[in-house]
């Protein structure tokens, strides 16, 4: 299924974009417990713990976007900021879809300006695709992808 087509509307409601200015009534929205006692989150949406501590880190999660090719998502704490967290976390998931799943592409989208994002998927030798067009987007985003190596030259390395 494609995605819904925005804005959309009914005589009283408008479907459209998430916009910057939505961030603090979706926070608002989301620490509300009577909005969230039954909200459920999708299997691709992964807690992310430190594990010597049990603490909350982030969250981080994945789409599919084809049979061969899966996007990556990551977000933590602030207080959890230049820590290499992140990169971890995108190396965690990168190796595992590789070897895991088999999949050959796997892809990260940043907005541009977020210049700390983009040093993260480098250290984790991801490619600049460029500035491309994306439905989930206003503006065009950074598209940095990581392809696959085959398994006979991995297990060389």
């Amino acid at each position: 299924m494609s995605a819904l087509p925005t804005p959309l509307g009914s005589n009283r409601l408008l479907i459209r974009k998430f916009q910057q200015s939505d961030r603090e009534p979706f926070t608002q929205f989301l620490i509300n417990p009577e909005v969230t006692r039954y909200l459920s989150f999708p299997e691709t949406f992964k807690i992310v713990e430190e594990k010597a501590t049990h603490s909350f880190v982030g969250w981080c999660g994945v789409n599919s976007l084809n049979e061969q090719a899966i996007e990556i998502s990551y977000t933590i704490m602030p207080e959890y900021w230049s820590r290499s967290i992140t990169t971890e976390i995108a190396q965690t998931l990168s190796s595992y879809l590789f070897e895991q799943m088999d999949i050959k592409t796997v892809k990260v989208f940043i907005m541009p300006g977020h210049e700390v994002s983009k040093r993260v998927v480098v250290k984790v030798s991801f490619q600049d695709m460029g500035l491309l067009e994306n439905p989930n987007f206003v503006e065009k985003i950074h598209q940095y992808a990581l392809i696959s190596t085959p398994r006979s030259s991995r297990a060389t390395r």
